[in-house]
């Protein structure tokens, strides 16, 4: 029987996945403000140190663990429901933490009658799914964020393991699974985002 990675979960990375996931969701909404700041002298350098770790990180989850078998949660994880409501990690590109992709109606809670919950590492599958699609959403972005790629020098931070990640990622995401999440993005965003 093939392994689904989940031996390869540590107790460590147990503890530090859900708050990695907080970091890549809010990374995602926030990266052309990091891009613009990557201008600033001062903080050039740390920019570009954290953009090359992030895609290195990536790399590396892609590259340990089974991208096509990555589990996706029907069900909001603790971290989730902590952060029902939380303004800083409210858009577009984090309603899949939150929604069914395929209803466009939010996810149950882990404890609510009638839920099965997974074992822990099946879990912390479907969060280092999750890490690998904020990536490629990240990868979608790039179209619009490359003029300030190109005048920061983050472009080769980011490409540094761009193709690996690349072709994990396309196991992950076939044409259906990107169209799926888009309507069912425009729909919940339709119907519970405040209109600005």
């Amino acid at each position: 029987m093939p392994s689904n990675g989940s031996e390869k979960t540590t107790a460590v990375a147990r503890r530090v996945l859900p708050g990695l996931r907080h970091y890549s969701s809010w990374l995602t909404i926030h990266a052309t403000q990091l891009i613009a700041e990557a201008g600033n002298d001062s903080l050039n350098v740390q920019i570009k140190e954290m953009w090359k770790s992030y895609a290195n990180t990536l790399t590396l989850l892609a590259s340990t663990f089974p991208v096509d078998a990555l589990p996706e949660i029907g069900y909001l994880l603790e971290e989730d429901e902590d952060t029902l409501g939380f303004k800083p990690l409210e858009h577009e590109s984090t309603l899949r933490r939150y929604y069914s992709q395929e209803s466009g109606i939010r996810k149950p809670k882990y404890h609510d009658h009638g839920i099965e919950r997974y074992h822990s590492n099946i879990e912390m599958l479907g969060r280092i799914r999750d890490l690998l699609l904020d990536g490629l959403e990240l990868q979608l972005q790039e179209v619009s964020l490359k003029p300030s790629y190109h005048t920061t020098g983050l472009t080769l931070s980011l490409r540094i393991t761009q193709s690996n990640l690349w072709k994990a990622l396309c196991l992950l995401t076939t044409r259906k699974v990107l169209q799926n999440s888009s309507e069912a993005r425009n729909a919940t965003k339709q119907q519970y985002l405040p209109r600005v």
